[in-house]
């Protein structure tokens, strides 16, 4: 795996036997296949430390190239003590669509609204021992992440950017819809590259409205190489 600095605004980049393209457009990137010249990601605003994109970048390189199994393991969803009837889950569970292929599905209801200020704590846990915190702990404003077309390339956006289209996340704050949704999501490895090693995995993800913690969502999955 290498880097190799073509010009100030084109990075090659090598794994193996696959040769890359890193193109720089002013303050964002696209990612491009050396020889069909397709897009592997859609462009991205550069976060402002330059050493760490490029650490996360190689990581989804890497790992597209050499996962072979990404599936969901199991799903836990509940109302926090301090929901204070904010939130109902209506529904959690994972489907067995065939071999390998496991679907994700909840519907959060939602009471007192418009709800103005959301923000999440998404963590990640690695299975060494019983679960033991890994890599990632971010708060972030999850109205912003929705509504910012710019959002700069971080574990939160490319989380939700994986989720978007089989959920109801596609719209900006107030927050007028009586649910949360997320139907039918299943991991792909070959759509999906999660930026972590092979391994057992949980992902929470804390919701709070106004300051104040409503709802844990545990996701738990494996990745094989």
């Amino acid at each position: 795996m290498a880097l190799y600095l073509v010009n100030d605004f084109l990075i090659a980049y090598t794994f193996g036997n696959n040769y890359y393209f890193i193109a720089f457009l002013g303050l964002s990137f696209t990612v491009l296949d050396f020889c069909s010249t397709k897009p592997l990601f859609h462009s991205y605003q550069m976060p402002s430390n330059g050493l760490l994109y490029l650490l996360f970048l190689s990581i989804l390189l890497q790992d597209s190239m050499g996962t072979r199994l990404l599936k969901f393991t199991n799903v836990k969803c509940m109302d926090l003590p301090t929901s204070r009837g904010l939130t109902k889950y209506e529904y959690c569970h994972l489907k067995v669509v065939r071999r390998n292929q496991v679907e994700l599905s909840l519907k959060v209801s939602l009471f007192q609204l418009p709800i103005r200020n959301l923000t999440t704590r998404l963590q990640c846990f690695q299975r060494r021992d019983g679960y033991r915190p890994f890599m990632y702990n971010i708060l972030f404003d999850f109205c912003k992440l929705m509504a910012s077309r710019n959002y700069d390339l971080s574990f939160e956006r490319f989380i939700f950017d994986a989720i978007r289209k089989q959920s109801n996340f596609n719209q900006t704050c107030p927050w007028t819809e009586n649910h949360m949704t997320v139907e039918k999501f299943a991991l792909d490895f070959r759509k999906i590259s999660m930026p972590v090693p092979a391994g057992t995995y949980r992902l929470d993800f804390t919701f709070y409205a106004y300051g104040i913690a409503r709802t844990l969502t545990q996701v738990f999955f494996e990745k094989i190489e």
